[in-house]
């Protein structure tokens, strides 16, 4: 199964929503604690995120939830 999460940061209505602190963590690091919570069913989650938002924030979200990582610009990694 798989979960895809998707991620960017120019939104218009909302910038860098995917970053933004909610009680002292990022929005995308709740989402996928929740995701990860889940024991009921094997999952492998993807980012997905547009490659112009691929900064260091979200490599080291990749390495601390061992995540893929999906964009418009590659295959997934």
């Amino acid at each position: 199964t798989l979960i895809i999460v998707q991620s960017r940061l120019n939104s218009t209505r909302f910038p860098q929503k995917a970053i933004y602190s909610i009680a002292g963590k990022p929005l995308v690091v709740r989402v996928l604690d929740r995701i990860i919570s889940l024991k009921e069913i094997n999952f492998i989650p993807i980012l997905a995120v547009p490659e112009t938002d691929l900064p260091t924030y979200f490599h080291l979200l990749i390495a601390y939830y061992n995540v893929k990582i999906l964009n418009s610009g590659s295959n997934l990694n």
